[in-house]
Formats: C-alpha cells, structure tokens, sequence
C-alpha cells in the first residue's frame, strides 16, 4: 500500500463522477469530455448548464459560461487537487440555483429582522474564500443558505443592508439616470437571437423584476448590422412607450440603463406564462374563461387607445397571464404613439405578426391604419384562445397576406367550435374588413358577450391547476420526480480517461459523396452521432479537432433566417465560417432541436456534394456549441451588395454571369438552390461570387436520404416565384430561375427588388404577375443590349414556369453582352 492517499470525505448522498482534464486546453474540450463522461446526448446538451459548488447539491450562483469556467478550471494549474461542479438538467430540475423561492426565503427569513452584519457572532456571518466568490452560512446548518458570485461583501453589506444584493451574481451599480435603480442580476429566463431576458432584484427596495438586455454595438461591423441597430431602437421605442403607461393590464416598467455595453429596460415580473404557452399546455379553453381573459385585453387596449398609443403586435404570446388568470399585455416593441390616434399615420412602416395583421396593415407606403388594427388582431388572439391553435394554422404566411390583404378574409374557426350567438357577434365587430365600421375598444367593453365575465366562475382554479395532472396537486414525497442532476468532480492527473468516440475523417481529396456506399435513411429520431456517423461515411469530412475553440466568436457575426454564423480559425491559421442552426427557444422539445438537426445534415450532406468555382467550398461539418455546424473559408468580402456598395466600377455583368454558372452547375448535378438572392451571394479576395447557403436545396438524387417532413416553406419574398405562393407550391428548377432573374437585378442596380415597396406589398405584386420597375438608370432603353437584357429578365419572370429559360441558355446570353453595352447614348 502507498504512504499516501487522496481522499473526499462527505456526508451526502451524491454521486460523483471524475472527470479528468489532463490534456483539455480550452473549455469547448472539457465540456466535451464531461459531457461524454456523463453520457449526455448531444442533442440535449444546449439544456446542460454547469455550477459552482462545494457541498452535496448546493450550488453556487448563476451557471458558468466558458470563460468563467475556464478561468476556474485553471485552478488547478499545478496538476493537483480538484474542483466540485454540478451538471444540471435545467428543462427537469426543480432546483434552479437562482429562483423566487431564492428571493422570498432572503426577504422574509433574513432582511425582516435587519439582522445581517459582518461580525461572527451574529445571526448570520460570512465565510472567506479565495478568488471572487463567497458564501454565507447558516448557523447549525451544513449546507450555505445563499452563495454569491461577483460580489464584495463588506462594501455590499454596508452600503445595502440587504442579503438580496448577493443574488444573480451581477451587482450592478450603476445608477439609471431616470430611476436610479441598483441591481442584482439573477437567472435566465430567455433569450433571442440579440437579446436575453432574466430574473432580476431592485436591492434598494426588494422587488423582483424582469430585466431585458440587448448589447450595444461595440465595433464598426456591429454598427453596420442592421437587425442589431433595429434590435437596439426597438428596446428604445419600447421604453419609451411604456415609461407613461400606468394600468393593471399593462406590464408595468420600472426603469431603463444604458451602459457601455448593454441597454436594459425593468418591467415587473409576473409569476406565470405568456398565454401562448399556456394554451399549449392547458388546450382550448372553455367560453367562459375566454371572456374573463379577453375583458381584460380590452380594458388594456380601451387605455392604450386613449393614451394614444397603438400596440400594433397583439397576440396570445404577447399577454402574460399570472397563474390565477390576472392579464398584463407587453411587447410594444413595435408600437406606435401618437398625439392623436386616430388621425392620419402615413408613413408608418408595415410591422406586426403576419397571422394576426389587418387587412389595413397589408398596403403600400402612403397608406395609413388607425387602432382598429388592435381590434382585427383582438379577435384573431380569442380565436387562438378558442381553439388553442395560432390563426390560419395550415396556411403559408404568403397565401394569408393574400387572403387577408386582398380578399379581407377574417381567420376560419373550425365548425367542431361550439360559439354562442353573442361569441359570433364579438367576432364579427373584431374582423369587419372596413376599419370604420370596426368597433373600438371602448365599445367592446360593452358589448353583451363579456357582460358577467369579471371571473370565469368559482370553480377556476388558476392556469397553474389547469396545467397540473389530475392528482397531481396531493403527491406523495415518494412521487418526486427523477433527480436530473450530477455531481461532478474535475481533477488533473496522469491517469486515462473517458474521450468522446472518435469519428474517422475521410481522405482530404474526397470533394463527392462515393455513389457505392448503400443507400440510409435520415430521420429526425436519429440522435446527433448517427447523424454524423453517417454523414462522414458519405464523404462529409469532420473537423470538429481542427478547429481551434479559443479564437471562435461567442456571439453570431451574422445571421439567416434560421441559421447563425460564427468566426473563427482552424488551428492551422485559417480563417473560417462556422454555420450552425439557431436554438433561441429554451423551451424546445427534443423533437423539435431532432428536426432541425436532421435540417442541418441535409443542407451538410447536399453542400458537400458540390465543387465548382463559383460555389463556396464546404470544408467539413463540426460539432460547436452543442450543434453540427458546417464549416466554410471566411469571405472577407462579405455578400455581393455590400461588395458592389464599395466597388462601385466592378464589372456586373460579369458578376451575373457567374453567378448564372454556379447555378447551371447546380441544376446539372440534380440540386435546387431553393433560396438564390445576393445575401446568399458571397465575394472571394480574388472577387469572384460564390453561391452559399443550402438550407433549402433539394438533390434530386442522392444516396443518402431524408424523411419527409411537413413543414412551410422557407421563402425569400423579394425573390420569390409566383408559383411558390400556391399552397401545393415547391422549390424547383423553375423557380430558381425567377430568383437569378430577380438577383441579376439586385446585382445591376445594387439594391433589393420592388425597393420602393413593404414586403407585404411585394407578395401582392408578384401574386398579380406585376414585375419590377426598369431601372432606367442602369439599363437605359436608349443603349447598345439594354432592352436585350431587360428582355432576358423579363423571360426569367415568365409566370408560366415552363416557358422560362435555363441557366444554360441565360448564361449563353450573358456573355454576348459586356458592361459598356449598357451605357446610354
């Protein structure tokens, strides 16, 4: 037996797992290897997040995102000794570290008997430890009451008084010039794509809040990102409308900062859901529930009309309901106030959700709308209610601008909906098509339908019983649910350890799948390793060790319409592009996050197949951030427009002629495009374009198959055929070539098609086959080819897909044709 032994004596009942960091160099690898230690399917990674601890199941502030972990991981810098965390299930788990529990127990317990001092014999003392994390203890407990992260003690005790300062993990000091509101930051409640919403606590008076956060540009290519910017004036516009509204329907703001880095804007938190979510949980509901909600609604929207301020985005997802029924509307990010409501709003930009718009909203630039379009949405938002399904479910979203924008039709209400009289009559005032014979808010609050619906009975017993099972609310302790998290231990030695199954990577030569191997099926059930195990026996190259994790960007450089693409570098210096599918709900179920996995292998799978010049060349597929990404050389060029904005003498018609080559070469090797326009156009250092993003290609013919799945398609309005709008409408050959006719215009006159109109007024022009206004500018009828390429776009955009050209025949007629042919004479 050796002199010496290492041991870890505890008196819980926790099982930890070792996980050994030897020769991890970055935080992307740990969690990698302790999520393979684990076993923690790839799929359900995104829901893991890691904690500090140091007894049994206590953890220790926020969870650790990977620079923090790493830091601490770094500890351990003399290869000796050990650190506690916990992996936790956050979808299951009912112990969330950061919770309200959390905020009452320190409110109620500690802070109402202003006990709290630094001095070791008080009621409460403090613990030193070393670094920036402290806990507090308990007398004759085992276990710290709160830990807080980030937080100096004294300087917090003293100038505070409150131990709600050390939650969150985030003090944060700095005074909101209009409320002045010092904070703490607690937990995530959710996330978007730019912006992050979290528990929050006002240390001076207790409350807890919800804090939404957007982060502030803070380079030049942030500046120039124009969904930030609007990200960034929608939080402003937010703010500024909420700031003087005051009613029980109304979420209520409590106040707004602007740091260097981030703008934050503090509503109340309600304890509950938005109704969206709880229509999904609870299903329809009864008439009389519906009433009690909807008389709430509109006592809101009769104040926010008075108030002169229109929401213009009404709909269950935008109504948060406590768990015993009581209603706040929010998300006024798109609302508009004026001195007059009712008055003329020309100008007003077309903003809203599509399912839930007015036919008013649906028009040209120099029309208006009044707040009858709250009151069109106010009925789409009680059919959602009725029939706990969004508005026009199985409709596109094109096919529904039609119909509401030019035939006026109010959403159907399937006949398996029992309505009484009065119920139709309130839906009739909500959807008459003339906005001046619509009722107004303060008229519905009259109307007989919510007469008596001031509580929808004694029998209610809140969203948070509807939601329960039956018997759930008396379980039995031994009825708990399945504890969803681990202990884990992360030590450095020279001892083996658990790696994540290697995957073989195929020969770099290998462009084209080998046609021999046999024919597999991809299905969404398939987990994330057989995906990928598949993949790379078809010839898509893994290069998930050659990518060096610590140069890679934390947030998206730029995003598509569901994908995001990171920079970063392999570690042989390359600069690359990594692109992987967008989780922004934390909700997803893992049928959804399966989907789009097999989303993502499709597009990997197809890209893989193609090598031309003037097709962006994919490097392989790699595993980041929880996802399969797909990795491409970075362009630092960036897309075709903005190239073209900076060199304004390029030659483009060139340009279209290559573009029109990249794609004939799709279409001779069985691939649609499915989404052809300039964004997804990018620019080579030598400025050659090359055709990216196949999200929505189809290959004809491929020995590695896709299931079916019945989901919309994804369109690009602007470059949209006419035939895509039809509800049988499918990406085709066909339609791939009104989109280059529409991205040869784009790229001559260096701006998006229909320019001068909405998007919703686009999907009526092209649905009435009206085409683009010649740019007379750049293609004068009085020059050598003007009319011979205006001719040749105009074929493009023949409504009869059959009678279109080919990409071969449009590139033949390209190159007749050079760049002086199109000066005017």
């Amino acid at each position: 037996m050796a002199d010496r032994r290492i041991i870890t004596v505890t008196r819980d009942a926790e099982i930890y797992h070792v996980v050994n960091i030897t020769e991890c160099s970055d935080a992307e690898s740990i969690h990698r290897r302790i999520f393979s230690q684990l076993q923690i399917p790839l799929v359900s990674q995104p829901h893991f997040e890691i904690y500090r601890t140091e007894l049994g199941g206590v953890a220790i502030g926020n969870a650790l995102d990977s620079n923090r972990f790493l830091n601490i991981c770094q500890e351990l810098g003399d290869g000796i000794g050990s650190l506690k965390f916990i992996v936790q299930d956050t979808r299951r788990s009912s112990n969330t570290p950061i919770t309200l529990a959390t905020f009452d127990s320190l409110q109620n317990d500690f802070w109402a008997q202003d006990n709290l001092s630094d001095s070791t014999g008080s009621p409460l003392h403090r613990t030193d430890m070393s670094g920036d994390e402290a806990m507090l203890f308990q007398p004759g407990s085992h276990n710290p009451t709160l830990i807080a992260p980030g937080v100096e003690l004294g300087n917090t005790l003293k100038e505070t008084r409150s131990p709600n300062a050390l939650l969150g993990g985030q003090i944060n000091s700095k005074m909101d010039s209009q409320t002045g509101i010092k904070w703490a930051r607690g937990s995530l409640i959710g996330r978007s794509m730019y912006s992050r919403v979290y528990h929050a606590l006002n240390i001076s008076t207790g409350e807890i809040m919800a804090v939404k956060q957007v982060d502030l540009p803070q380079s030049d290519r942030d500046r120039e990102d124009s969904k930030q910017a609007f990200i960034v004036q929608a939080l402003k516009n937010e703010c500024s409308v909420l700031r003087r509204l005051t009613h029980p329907n109304i979420i209520r703001f409590l106040g707004s900062e602007r740091t260097l880095d981030t703008l934050s804007m503090f509503l109340e938190y309600i304890p509950g859901d938005h109704l969206g979510k709880l229509l999904k949980d609870t299903g329809k509901l009864e008439d009389k529930t519906v009433r009690f909600i909807t008389r709430q609604i509109v006592d809101g929207l009769a104040y926010l009309h008075v108030s002169g301020v229109i929401h213009c985005n009404l709909k269950c997802s935008n109504v948060l309901v406590s768990d015993f029924g009581l209603c706040r509307i929010f998300g006024f990010s798109v609302s508009e106030q004026k001195e007059n409501t009712h008055e003329d709003y020309r100008g007003i930009r077309m903003q809203g959700s599509i399912y839930w718009m007015a036919p008013e909203m649906i028009h040209d630039e120099n029309q208006f709308y009044d707040p009858k379009v709250d009151i069109w949405s106010l009925g789409c938002t009680t059919t959602e209610m009725q029939t706990a399904q969004r508005p026009w479910l199985g409709e596109n979203a094109i096919t529904v601008l039609y119909k509401v924008g030019v035939d006026k039709e109010a959403p159907p209400i399937s006949d398996t909906i029992s309505l009484t009289s009065l119920g139709l009559d309130f839906r009739r005032q909500c959807f008459r098509a003339d906005p001046a014979q619509r009722s107004t808010a303060a008229e519905l609050l009259h109307h007989p339908w919510l007469a008596n619906s001031d509580s929808p009975g004694r029998t209610f017993r809140g969203f948070k019983a509807m939601c329960d099972p039956p018997g759930s609310l008396e379980k039995s302790p031994h009825d708990s649910k399945k504890d969803t998290s681990f202990n884990m231990t992360i030590a450095q030695s020279n001892t083996s350890c658990l790696a994540m199954p290697h995957r073989p990577n195929v020969s770099d030569g290998q462009d084209f799948i080998p046609h021999s191997n046999p024919s597999v099926e991809i299905r969404s059930t398939m987990s994330s390793a057989e995906i990928i195990r598949h993949l790379v026996s078809h010839g898509c190259k893994d290069q998930t060790m050659d990518l060096d994790l610590s140069s890679c960007s934390e947030y998206p450089i730029s995003s598509g319409g569901s994908g995001d693409v990171y920079r970063g570098k392999l570690k042989i210096g390359h600069n690359i592009a990594i692109k992987c599918m967008r989780f922004v709900d934390l909700s997803s179920d893992e049928n959804k996050i399966r989907k789009d996995l097999k989303y993502a292998a499709r597009e990997i799978y197809t890209w893989s197949r193609l090598s031309h010049p003037n097709v962006l060349r994919l490097l392989g597929l790699v595993e980041y951030r929880g996802q399969i990404g797909m990795l491409s050389l970075w362009m630092d060029r960036g897309a075709i427009r903005d190239y073209l904005a900076q060199n304004t003498s390029a030659d483009r018609l060139k340009l279209c002629a290559q573009i029109t080559d990249g794609l004939s070469y799709l279409h001779e090797h069985g691939v649609v495009h499915g989404d052809l326009k300039g964004d997804n156009v990018l620019i080579s250092d030598a400025g050659e374009p090359l055709l990216t993003d196949f999200g929505n290609a189809v290959l004809q013919e491929q020995t590695l198959r896709f299931t079916y799945t019945t989901d919309q398609l994804n369109l690009s309005l602007r470059w949209a055929a006419p035939e895509l709008f039809d509800e049988s409408g499918s990406h085709s050959v066909w339609a791939d070539i009104f989109a280059l006719g529409m991205t040869i215009l784009e790229v001559i006159t260096g701006n998006v098609p229909y320019a001068e109109l909405k998007d919703v007024a686009v999907t009526l022009a092209i649905m009435q086959h009206r085409l683009p206004k010649r740019p007379e500018r750049q293609i004068p009828t009085r020059s050598k080819y003007g009319n011979f390429i205006w001719l040749l776009l105009n074929c493009c955009w023949n409504p009869d897909p059959n009678k279109r050209p080919t990409a071969v025949q449009i590139l033949q007629h390209l190159r007749l044709v050079q760049q002086r042919d199109l000066v005017s004479y």
